[in-house]
């Protein structure tokens, strides 16, 4: 035993954080199109903070399915009679818009106030989050 962990839930708990990973890329290339769609309106910090909650919001559900689907399949058989999909969404879904909360916060501050590349500022962000998304999520929504 590696103190709180063996080594095989180390293993598992890896793998599993990579299958978050590569949906969570999947979710990046979704959030970056729909923002890049909402802001050729324009780009003002208002209309930035609305299309980046429309972004956030597309790829969370993408990324629901996906990682209810594969990510965290072995658990949502378990899972099936308690809480079901419905409301591991929910659960899903309010842990990541806590976390989009944190990326308007980073992305405001890095486009409007230090001057940065607005798509750059939105990888950054969404990179720094993804973290906090997997550690809540697994815990909250799929109980691991």
């Amino acid at each position: 035993m590696n103190g709180v962990f063996s080594q095989v839930q180390i293993k598992v708990l890896f793998e599993r954080y990579l299958k978050f990973c590569l949906v969570g890329l999947s979710g990046v290339l979704v959030d970056m199109a729909v923002l890049h769609l909402m802001v050729q309106f324009e780009e003002t910090p208002q209309w930035v903070t609305l299309s980046k909650v429309m972004a956030a919001q597309t790829a969370i559900v993408t990324n629901f399915v996906l990682n209810d689907g594969w990510t965290f399949r072995d658990r949502t058989a378990v899972l099936a009679v308690c809480p079901g999909k419905f409301r591991r969404f929910i659960r899903f879904n309010l842990v990541c818009l806590s976390g989009t909360g944190l990326s308007i916060g980073i992305l405001n501050t890095l486009v409007f106030w230090m001057g940065w590349n607005l798509y750059l500022s939105n990888l950054l962000t969404i990179v720094a989050v993804s973290i906090w998304n997997f550690a809540l999520s697994r815990r909250l929504a799929w109980n691991v």
